[in-house]
This record gives structure tokens, C-alpha cells and sequence, in this order.
């Protein structure tokens, strides 16, 4: 499959474009290749020509349109655009393309896309990191050196006129992907639709921080492993990466927004906000959120929303319920410690989706049969829930959920509590640590006769054992401060309770969500009854 990637070029020495596709670069640093007397290594193979320029001279006369025109002459100016066409690595072995035959397409499609434009064109045939795959650099000057007749994709008049810049627009990059579909095709080459919007959208710059990241990371991994140490972490993300695995992971766990939006803040500890229709995502490390479209089609809101209401994943139940199925086991909570005793699953229960409210459904006719099936499912195993598990109306489910509500508030107040008091201990440790560290330096001050020389050396370390001390005052009012050990062990008993609190509110989180598809299943399917029965009193 043929795919084009676009770069503005704000350098001002076209040189650099020559040496680029004429010698070999190191693809992480972009350094140039030098043998062992200094000299840059030419490419194994290419091809290499000229539109509306001499290949070889291509900088200066670049130079002399720009000069005439008065165009290009602040550093922030766009001198030129650099775009690669990458070809399937099959297409060489399965359809007989060659350096040549590329070459030959790619000056084809930028006659036709670029006209008028002074470019540079040079097909490789190595692929970046040795892939082997051919690809063409196509290198042009942004300002126009002819005139041309006016084109589909101009929007201005002088979008054909020579001695002005290049006005890429989306209708034109629309007109350019096209161009490079309809050529593939007339050869038979493989070809994807560029058209449409790519489910994972990684830019050029992404790539570079990924691949750059993950070198870092393995000279990391060497260094250690010849240290007799281990690297836990071996795969390099960036933060757009990141996201992206985690809505993979929790969208197809999910059984309603909400819970989507509450699972990926407890587990990844991502923000989620949905705002006119368009969701975006606060990565931890980050202050500003990144959009859907930013990531790609794949999680932009229609597609996140498809995610949750497809298939969910059922868990291996654990410990005295493993050799049953969901059926057997109720799920009603009477009492709090009830939450402890639940077993940890994902809901098989998937939630009833209105085919009005589903962009997929209404222009896919086949992906509407498909959710229909889908929607009689969930209503089956709907049914069969409530009957198992003793419910007599929707009023009984709501009961149990806001039931459910207050208990799952109390455990969160209650691990808040309990954070606190984590919080003071390591406060508490901390300060401890100091005063004791500085006690023997106040000792010291306290028996000196010379003080104020004495403060001069040791400011810093006085004032630590004053604030430490303060604190540690105050939050011991007996007057008897504890010792390291003691603190330790209040430690980890707090983490110990955290930590069985914790337990019973993932489960009790759990346990909302198969009340929650429950009732909201059980909703729809009395409202459609409803409305059906009207349908045929007024018909």
C-alpha cells in the first residue's frame, strides 16, 4: 500500500535536500554517513531527477526564484515541502515494481499535483531503518516558477499564478491522495484509502520521539544487563501511545460512559472530557488534554461509544465461585462487609444500544442487522439475570443501585480518611528523620560559647531541627514524640487497611456495573414495549 507523509521545510540552505538523497544518513540522529577517511557515503542505489530545474543545481536556482520574487526571505518562511511516497514492501516481489518504475510513478504524480513548482525527486530503494520497501522523496521549492492553468483543487486565483507560495489547503492534500489511490490502482499495486481517516494517527513527529525513546531504552537495558541488573520496563510509549492502550483496554471492559470515564481515572489515571461531541484525554503527566482526532479515528467518540456497547470480556470467577457460572451466583448486597465477600468480575451483561443513537448503525445497513442481533442478546440475558436473581420490578434494581451508591460513597470517604492519616505518618516520618539527623548539631549549638559563629556554619542545619521539631509538636500533643519504628508499623497498618478497603470497592464497583446494564436494559426494553403498544393503538 502506497501512503504520502508531508513535512514544511523552514531551512534556508537547499543544499541539505541534495546531500540528503544523493548520500546515506544515519535515520535516528540524521547525521551524515562518513567512510574512514571522512568522506559522506553514497547510496547504494537510486534515481534521481529534476521538474523545472537541473537536479544538481537545484538549491541555487531555488534561490533565484525566491531572490525575484522577494519571496522566502525571513527565517519562519516555509522555503520548501518535502513529501514521501512509501511503497508496499510486497508490491517489488508480488506485482515487479522497481527503483525505476517508482521513479516514473512518482514524477507523474507530482507533474500532476505540483505543477508550475521547481522539484526534486529521488527514489531509494533501502527504506528507512533497512525496511526495503522503495520510497520517493519528492523535495520542492514553495514558491511557484510558472504559471499553470487553473486546477480542481486551486481556491484562489492565484493559486495558478507563478511567484506565489504554495497555498496547501485540505481539498488539495484531498486531490494529492487521490492522485497517488488512482495511480496504484491503474497499476496494480497495493493500495489502501488515504481518504479516509487513519485509525491509529501517528504523526512524523510521534514516530521520531517513539523511535528515539525506544533507542534510549535499549542502550539503557544493555548497560544494566552489564551491570548484572534487569530493566523492568523494555517497550518505550509516548504519552499519545499511552492513551492509546488504555482506551483500547477499558472501552471494550465498559458497559456505560460513565463507567468508561471511571475506570480509565482509577486504573490509568487519565482524565476523560466530553464536550460537544468530541472527547479528549488529560494524560497524568501532561496539563493541556489531547483530542480524539489527535489519536486517531479509532477513539474519537462515535468509535469509543462503538467499543463500549460491543463484546465485553468475562473474567475467570475466583476462590468457592470458580466452578459456577454468572447465573448461579446472586449479586445482591445487603451490608457493607457483604462487598468483601463478592467476587471480582467484568459484567457479561451488554447494554441495549438505540440504533438512532449509533452514526455507525445509520450508515451501515449490514452493522445495523448486526446490532439488532446484538440488541436481542442482551435483552435475552437481561431477562434471564433478573429472573435469577429475584428481581420483581425496575424499582427492586434501582433499590439495590442506589443502595449500592451509598455504600460505594462511605468506602470512599473512608479511604480518604484513611489516605489522610497515610499522609500523616509520612509526615510525621519525614520530619522525624530530620530532627534526628539535625539533633546532634543543636546539641552542639546549644553547648557552644562562641553561638553566633557557630550559626553562621550551621544555619541551615538549625533551622531544619526547629521546623522539624515544630511540627513533630504539634501533631504529638503529649509532648512525646515516636520513635522511627513505631511510625513504620502505624505505616503499614494503614496501608493494610487501604488495601482491604480498596478490595471491597473494586468489588462493590463492579457489582454496580451489572446492576447499572441491568436497569438501564430493562428500562429500554419496557419503554420499547411500550411504545410499540401505542404504535399499533394509533395505527
Amino acid at each position: 500500500m502506497a501512503v504520502i507523509k508531508h513535512i514544511s521545510v523552514k531551512g534556508s540552505n537547499g543544499g541539505d535536500a541534495l546531500n540528503y538523497v544523493l548520500y546515506k544518513h544515519n535515520e535516528a540522529t540524521g547525521e551524515l554517513i562518513v567512510d574512514s577517511r571522512g568522506n559522506p557515503v553514497m547510496r547504494d542505489e537510486y534515481y534521481l531527477d529534476g521538474i523545472n530545474c537541473e537536479p544538481y543545481s537545484f538549491a541555487a536556482e531555488c534561490k533565484e526564484v525566491n531572490d525575484f520574487y522577494g519571496k522566502n526571505q525571513l527565517p519562519g518562511d516555509i522555503k520548501a515541502h518535502h513529501f514521501i511516497i512509501s511503497y508496499d514492501p510486497k508490491d517489488g516481489v508480488e506485482h515487479g515494481l522497481t527503483g525505476s518504475k517508482a521513479q516514473q510513478l512518482s514524477m507523474e504524480w507530482a507533474q500532476r499535483c505540483l505543477p508550475g513548482f521547481q522539484i526534486l525527486v529521488c527514489t531509494h530503494m533501502d527504506g528507512s531503518n533497512e525496511s526495503g520497501n522503495i520510497h520517493t522523496h519528492i523535495m520542492m521549492n514553495s514558491v511557484r516558477k510558472h504559471d499553470t492553468q487553473v486546477d480542481d483543487f486551486g481556491e484562489r486565483i492565484i493559486d495558478h499564478l507563478a511567484g506565489y507560495k504554495l497555498n496547501l489547503t485540505k481539498k488539495h492534500l484531498q486531490f494529492m491522495k487521490q492522485e497517488l489511490m488512482d495511480l496504484c490502482g491503474r497499476e496494480g499495486l497495493y493500495q489502501v484509502d488515504l481518504l479516509s481517516p487513519a485509525g491509529n494517527r501517528i504523526t512524523d513527529k510521534e514516530y521520531r520521539i517513539q523511535q528515539h525513546g525506544q533507542d534510549n531504552l535499549d542502550i539503557l537495558k544493555k548497560r544494566l544487563e552489564q551491570d548484572g541488573k534487569e530493566l523492568t520496563q523494555t517497550r518505550f510509549q509516548t504519552h499519545k501511545q499511552y492513551l492509546r492502550d488504555a482506551i483500547k483496554d477499558v472501552a471494550y471492559r465498559a458497559t456505560s460512559f460513565d463507567d468508561f470515564c471511571y475506570i480509565m481515572q482509577g486504573e490509568y489515571n487519565v482524565t476523560v472530557k466530553e464536550s460537544r461531541g468530541r472527547i479528549s484525554y488529560l494524560h497524568p503527566k501532561r496539563e493541556k488534554h489531547i483530542t480524539g482526532r489527535a489519536l486517531g479515528k479509532d477513539y474519537e467518540t462515535d468509535a469509543v461509544l462503538n467499543m463500549i456497547a460491543g463484546e465485553k470480556t468475562i473474567i475467570t470467577y475466583k476462590g468457592e465461585n470458580a466452578s459456577k457460572t454468572p447465573s448461579d451466583i446472586p449479586i445482591r448486597i445487603e451490608t457493607l462487609e457483604d462487598c468483601n465477600k463478592v467476587f471480582t468480575m467484568r459484567t457479561e451483561l451488554k447494554l441495549v444500544v438505540r440504533l438512532q443513537d449509533c452514526a455507525k448503525a445509520q450508515k451501515s445497513a449490514a452493522y445495523a442487522n448486526k446490532l439488532m442481533v446484538s440488541n436481542v442478546k442482551a435483552m435475552a440475558e437481561t431477562i434471564l439475570f433478573v429472573q435469577q436473581n429475584g428481581f420483581g420490578s425496575v424499582k427492586a434494581i434501582e433499590n439495590d443501585l442506589s443502595k449500592l451508591d451509598g455504600m460505594i460513597d462511605t468506602m470512599k470517604r473512608n479511604r480518604s480518611d484513611i489516605l489522610d492519616q497515610l499522609k500523616d505518618v509520612n509526615e510525621q516520618i519525614h520530619y522525624l528523620g530530620q530532627y534526628l539527623i539535625t539533633k546532634r548539631v543543636y546539641g552542639d549549638y546549644l553547648k557552644t560559647n562562641n553561638k553566633t559563629d557557630y550559626v553562621k556554619t550551621h544555619a541551615k542545619e538549625i533551622k531544619t531541627y526547629n521546623g522539624a521539631k515544630k511540627v513533630l509538636r504539634e501533631k504529638n500533643q503529649s509532648g512525646t514524640f515516636p520513635t522511627i519504628n513505631e511510625l513504620r508499623e502505624r505505616k503499614n497498618t494503614i496501608l493494610e487497611k487501604n488495601q482491604q478497603l480498596q478490595s471491597k470497592l473494586d468489588a462493590a464497583v463492579n457489582q454496580r456495573k451489572t446492576l447499572s446494564a441491568a436497569y438501564i436494559n430493562t428500562k429500554k426494553m419496557i419503554d420499547y414495549t411500550h411504545g410499540d403498544r401505542n404504535g399499533r393503538q394509533e395505527r
